[in-house]
């Protein structure tokens, strides 16, 4: 492992907590924008 003074274990956690978090929330905002988009075109198209 490498020094031990250079992170805090629990604020490592934490931030790897948070990051996940907004990349799942940036991944469901994709799916859904995704989704209307193709539900808009469906409906101008047909």
């Amino acid at each position: 492992m490498g020094p031990a003074g250079r992170h805090r274990p629990g604020g490592d956690r934490l931030g790897h907590r948070a990051r996940m978090i907004i990349i799942a929330a940036l991944a469901e905002a994709l799916t859904i924008y995704a989704f209307v988009t193709m539900f808009l075109l469906q409906g101008k198209i047909g």
